[in-house]
């Protein structure tokens, strides 16, 4: 029922458009009065390019330029009704949790859409227009089968005369049947000069292969029955077929055959129309009246008279089948990138496809520099969190754009001819199901994206534990779910905590402790013990005190320098359950200039409920005039949570800013006031207005782009970031401590 409600939402989209395009037909066909009806009839082209085709390319020229039009960004699809409308969840999408240096976020806020419950009102109607919308079709279908096959039957007794020409005494006026090989039939009795008229009349329509052009005409009508400006179009378009063919046999007879065509015409006018739903084209089908005057008033029209209706009609053709040239609409790109489909069961392959849908959406030559993705590849794609309802991935990815927006403090930023490339970018994308292979992106950052989640391998675990429940052999588990299996290695040392902590509970001797001790082994590769375990819990008691031997002869430091891996089987025995809470970095140097920054900036992304932040910045210059102190910084900022020994990042960010202070009465300098630089296509020109004096506001010269050319490449202050984090360890005897954070 769903895929029927989306075709009928297609079907009402173009409907729509064309009823546009048939007024706009209309009115063309006033200034082709006195041109010949062959223009007409190519105008109807127009109409069943928008009846049959949901996209279209893009012009200045476009009629629609007249018509508050809206059309799906980048997709030249027009969508005035949208299936998700009725009913189906809208776009969404919010803040990433801590997400550092990202850009694309700020937008986000407020697009955030409520999941309906289940199917509302408007779902329902669209469902029982849908019916009855294909129950229109199958019927005028049928009925359509049903009235040429009463034609043929009628002409199985025809008599060939010549050629491709029959005779028979069952019809009442001549008209073509047949779409593979077109046969003329005239009806006995017809005199020889009627006989001319009409073979002339019948060969030009299947010259220009009218007999095809009409019934598939009628076919796009059956689909389109509820429009009656479609109808009115079929009815129109038949008459411009016909018209245009008199004046064709007139061209080609002479204007002196006029009357004598016009005779024909009207003693062989048929008494009762033969159904349009026959197809066949009748020589006196309908309108006889306007053709014959039609036919009195042709005049062969003068060459300035073709050529300039010629060019009116091209122009109008193109007009009304293209779309207006859409200014890009960033905010209505990021909703329509964060929705997307996949028929995937691998939440792995699902994460991949959402991020070549995200990125994929601003690429192209509809989308502005400042925005656009030139292209993407993906390196690694791993499950942090969740299950197939929600989950988290984590993306490490490489990417170019051409302009500022997509700037991130994550990998190596760098300037190049053509933009900008980024290597090694780190995201995290939360994704949520909404049915029917439906998915929402709920965020993008760089922290804190499966929080509230389960964790991925726990989730991936009870899959792989799920069958085959008949075997009690552990590989035929792992070879059941071999997707699984293989996406908790990929998250490698960021699975080994949630498996050592399982082995920590002790009694790990059954099916699931067999799969975590091949997950662990697998992953510790090398610094994996060579032993004969008799149970996994064994093998995990035997390595761990293999370990810590190891650390005793030597340090922990030498282990986790020489034995990542197998140093993390340390860290997590060791662990406490409280987060150890300590306080935001201090500097402690000497620079009157750098203590106020650090200050300043420590204060304003300061986040206790969230842990405890150290900044690094970067200071450009500072300049004071008058009473007053400006200071222009970049600065990496980042809040962390210290939690069984394990250091995770919550959140960051990279932001050039200017500073301003004011000298008090006592000396000192107090903040007066605080300037960043905003997101998106303003980066640049934010940077550019706030690099000024602080008194007389003149600009300083230069150094927007020294501040712009450092944010290409900032590892100066992700050095000194890390220097000022581990200092700050030290300093609160937090010696024994594994980071977890990939941005860092």
């Amino acid at each position: 029922m769903n895929v029927l409600q989306e075709v009928f939402t297609y079907v009402l989209n173009m409907s729509l458009t064309a009823s546009y395009v048939v007024v706009g037909v209309m009115l063309v066909r006033l200034l082709f009065k006195k041109a010949p009806r062959i223009f007409m009839y190519v105008l109807w082209s127009a109409v069943f390019f928008r009846l049959v085709c949901p996209v279209s390319f893009t012009s200045d020229l476009s009629f629609f330029n007249l018509v508050n039009l809206d059309m799906a960004q980048n997709t030249g699809i027009t969508e005035y009704l949208q299936y998700d409308t009725a009913g189906m969840p809208g776009p969404a999408a919010d803040k990433g949790a801590g997400s550092i240096g990202d850009t694309m976020n700020d937008g986000y806020a407020g697009l955030q859409a409520e999941e309906n419950a289940g199917m509302n009102s408007g779902q329902t109607m669209l469902g029982v227009l849908s019916v009855i919308w294909l129950a229109g079709i199958i019927v005028l279908f049928f009925y359509s089968v049903i009235s040429y096959v009463r034609v043929k039957r009628k002409l199985r007794t025809a008599t060939r005369v010549k050629d491709n020409i029959f005779e028979t005494d069952t019809i009442d006026t001549a008209f073509i049947c047949g779409f593979i090989k077109p046969e003329i039939y005239v009806p006995v009795g017809v005199s020889d000069a009627d006989m001319t008229y009409i073979v002339a009349h019948e060969q030009i329509h299947i010259k220009r292969f009218d007999y095809l052009i009409k019934p598939f005409a009628f076919l796009v009508l059956i689909i389109h029955w509820f429009n009656p400006l479609v109808w009115v179009s079929f009815a129109l378009l038949s008459r411009d077929i016909e018209m245009s063919c008199d004046e064709s046999v007139i061209r080609d007879m002479g204007m002196k055959a006029k009357t004598g065509y016009s005779g024909s015409l009207l003693s062989l006018a048929a008494k009762k129309s033969i159904p349009v739903t026959g197809s066949p084209l009748a020589f006196g089908e309908s309108d006889v009246k306007a053709r014959i005057k039609n036919i009195l008033n042709y005049r062969k029209p003068a060459f300035w008279v073709l050529a300039a209706a010629a060019i009116v009609c091209c122009v109008a053709v193109v007009g009304l089948v293209s779309n207006p040239k859409v200014p890009f609409d960033l905010e209505k790109t990021k909703a329509q990138a964060m929705l997307f489909t996949s028929g995937e069961q691998d939440l792995l392959k699902v994460g991949e496809t959402a991020f070549e849908h995200y990125y994929s959406s601003f690429m192209g030559e509809d989308v502005p520099e400042e925005y656009r993705i030139t292209g993407y590849k993906l390196n690694k794609v791993a499950l942090l969190a969740g299950d197939e309802k929600e989950f988290c991935v984590r993306i490490e990815s490489d990417y170019s754009t051409t302009g500022l927006y997509f700037m991130s403090a994550n990998g190596s930023f760098k300037p190049t001819d053509a933009g900008y490339e980024c290597e090694g970018n780190y995201s995290e994308f939360r994704i949520k199901s909404l049915g029917n292979d439906e998915y929402q992106i709920v965020s993008i950052g760089t922290g804190g994206g499966g929080q509230g989640l389960e964790p991925g391998v726990e989730q991936y675990l009870n899959i792989i534990m799920s069958s085959p429940r008949e075997s009690s052999n552990p590989q035929d588990y792992i070879d059941a779910h071999k997707q699984e299996y293989r996406a908790i290695l990929a998250l490698d040392t960021e699975a080994l905590p949630y498996l050592f902590r399982e082995f920590e509970k002790g009694g790990q001797t059954g099916l699931k402790g067999h799969i975590m001790e091949s997950l662990c082994r697998t992953i510790l590769g090398g610094e994996d013990i060579k032993y004969a375990s008799t149970d996994p819990q064994d093998w995990y008691d035997t390595f761990k005190a293999h370990i810590q031997k190891i650390a005793d002869l030597n340090s922990l430091e030498w282990v986790k320098e020489n034995c990542p891996k197998a140093s993390l089987v340390l860290v997590t025995a060791n662990q406490a359950d409280e987060v150890v809470t300590l306080p935001d970095f201090i500097y402690d140097g000497v620079d009157e200039v750098e203590k106020l920054v650090y200050a300043t900036e420590t204060d304003k992304y300061s986040d206790p409920k969230r842990g405890f932040t150290v900044v690094a910045p970067r200071i450009f210059g500072s300049y004071e005039e008058g009473e007053q102190l400006k200071v222009f910084v970049t600065t990496y900022s980042a809040t962390y949570k210290l939690q069984d020994h394990v250091l995770s990042q919550q959140g960051g960010s990279v932001v050039p800013a200017a500073i301003t202070y004011i000298k008090g009465n006592d000396g000192r300098y107090i903040l007066k006031d605080y300037e960043q630089a905003r997101d998106g296509a303003d980066f640049a020109e934010s940077i550019r207005k706030f690099c000024t004096m602080p008194v007389s506001g003149s600009e300083i010269a230069g150094l927007a782009d020294q501040i712009l050319d450092h944010y290409g490449d900032y590892e100066d202050i992700r050095t000194l970031h890390r220097e000022n984090l581990i200092q700050h360890l030290k300093a609160h005897q937090q010696n024994n401590v594994t980071l977890y954070s990939p941005s860092v």
